[in-house]
């Protein structure tokens, strides 16, 4: 017995042949695509679209007993070409996996949505082990329960999991000691090489800080002088360079030489010699502004560049400049008043570099030192 109940073949979706035609005759000239009953509309369509076979149900057949219905869209040249419906019995497909074995040590039921079609409906009530199977179009669950219920069957087995229960608590309880005494050994192992690690973390942060200190001071010494703080010549060097494609128009450099440097030096000694220095620079700072860049070129002389200042500006800042120098020296008692000797250039546009505006600047100054 294959269980197959009827066989319907739909050209274009409409019922043409069937077989057996007896109790099915109404069926011939039935419009699948166009069936008022959502479920069947949904399982055409979806082998349709699928090219697979779609199983609906199970379902109370007209004949008597639990069926499914097995839709399959056919195609020719990838065209669709029509449908093949197939009712199958369940109870073939009972017999052969044995739900209805009165022997058996299991009580099963199946249920599709809220429907159970097979076995009684309070076994879903009875707390059982549920399955859902899922098939092409649909699914049901099925559950079953102990014949004798579930007490029966676990006092059978109660004795036995006391026995087995008491040896894995007694394995446990070794298991935890052993593994307890390997912790604390552990551990103690573990704050140790933290501890370390912490000691060798510090101790590279700390190299690491002073290489860093280290780096900067270098850095900055390259840059600027050591007496005064100020810009070095190769600061200076570097400015005019990059001012130079800045048009920053007008750009004015200032010159100032400190007079008579040599001879405190060789009567007073370099010591007071580098404190005139370091007040000739405070004096610079403390006159220009913050834009302005000041520098110490040399042993005696010193170099401001002055962006976006012109002529008439640079005039004034070299009288302010004199004037700061007097006022210092009215405050000051010195083995020798301050005095410097200072000549400017002004950069108007490109015309010029801001070499032979140097030149020019370092020249006026040499001539205004030689007046005095």
């Amino acid at each position: 017995n294959s269980g197959i109940r009827n066989l319907i073949i739909a050209p274009e979706g409409v019922n043409k042949y069937v077989y057996p035609i007896k109790n099915n005759k109404e069926a011939v000239g039935h419009n699948l695509l166009e069936d008022k009953r959502p479920e069947v509309r949904k399982a055409v369509n979806e082998t349709i679209d699928s090219k697979k076979p779609v199983a609906s149900g199970p379902y109370k057949l007209r004949q008597g007993g639990d069926g499914i219905i097995l839709r399959k869209a056919i195609y020719k040249n990838n065209n669709f070409w029509g449908l093949v419906t197939m009712a199958l019995d369940m109870s073939p497909i009972y017999e052969y996996v044995k739900l209805k074995n009165e022997n058996s040590s299991l009580k099963i039921a199946l249920k599709r949505k809220e429907e159970v079609f097979f076995g009684e409906n309070n076994i879903f009530e009875k707390n059982p082990v549920n399955l859902t199977l899922s098939y092409q179009g649909g699914k049901f669950i099925i559950a079953g329960i102990p014949n004798k219920g579930w007490n029966k069957s676990i006092e059978n087995n109660l004795i036995m999991f006391r026995k087995v229960l008491f040896g894995i608590i007694f394995l446990l309880a070794i298991i935890t000691y052993i593994l307890s005494y390997r912790s604390f050994k552990v551990q103690a192992l573990v704050e140790n090489k933290t501890k370390h690690l912490k000691e060798m973390n510090s101790l590279m942060q700390e190299k690491e800080r002073i290489i860093t200190e280290e780096k900067n001071n270098i850095e900055y010494l390259s840059l600027h002088d050591y007496i005064t703080g100020l810009y070095n010549r190769r600061y200076f060097e570097n400015e005019l360079k990059r001012l130079e494609s800045s048009r920053k128009y007008p750009i004015t450099i200032v010159i100032i030489d400190l007079d008579g440097l040599k001879v405190i030096n060789d009567n007073y000694g370099h010591k007071m010699g580098d404190q005139y220095i370091i007040n000739t620079a405070e004096i610079l700072k403390s006159t220009a502004r913050t834009e302005d860049i000041i520098a110490r070129i040399g042993g005696d002389e010193f170099a401001i560049i002055l962006p976006t200042t012109n002529h008439k500006e640079a005039e004034n800042f070299c009288q302010r400049l004199q004037q700061n120098i007097n006022e210092f020296n009215k405050g000051e008692k010195l083995v020798k008043p301050l005095s410097i000797s200072l000549g400017f250039e002004v950069m108007e546009d490109s015309h010029q570099s801001l070499s032979e505006v140097f030149n020019k600047a370092d020249q006026k100054m040499y001539i205004n030192k030689g007046r005095k």
